[in-house]
């Protein structure tokens, strides 16, 4: 709170990072990811990430290719994907969207077109299941 004179001008409530969570469990079943976007934010952070964690890294995608290719080449089993669709288009995927501000919305809107274009209806007991593994997954984020 800032304070002129005996009027408030500003008031910020500011949280206490030590009640944050800083780790959360490892997903029970990962899925492959797909980068979108091959710059140097996803070579000097977002893969050193998934090393430590031990996530899979499906393939990049560029609008220059030769970036896609040249991350793919330091990835096990990492393909360079040769057009958009290609990428957004993978099965199971989590995307990485490491673009500039203005594709994202794009990127966004083919990944979700090609992921209902593969949607299929989850049996009821996997929905259910599913559910509560989130559940639980939150809470024990919340504990921590």
């Amino acid at each position: 709170m800032i304070v002129a004179g005996r009027q408030l001008c500003y008031s910020l409530a500011v949280l206490d990072a030590g009640d944050l969570p800083q780790a959360w469990p490892r997903p029970s079943a990962p899925r492959p990811i797909v980068v979108v976007g091959a710059g140097a934010i996803v070579e000097q952070a977002h893969l050193h990430a998934y090393r430590r964690l031990g996530l899979d890294v499906a393939g990049f995608y560029d609008v220059k290719p030769e970036r896609a290719r040249a991350l793919a080449a330091t990835w096990p089993g990492a393909r360079a994907f040769a057009t958009i669709e290609e990428a957004t288009g993978w099965p199971l995927a989590v995307f990485d969207v490491a673009v500039p501000g203005s594709a994202v919305a794009g990127v966004l809107a083919l990944v979700g077109r090609n992921q209902i274009r593969q949607a299929t209806p989850p049996v009821p007991e996997q929905a259910v299941e599913g559910i509560k593994r989130d559940v639980e997954t939150v809470k024990e984020g919340i504990r921590r």
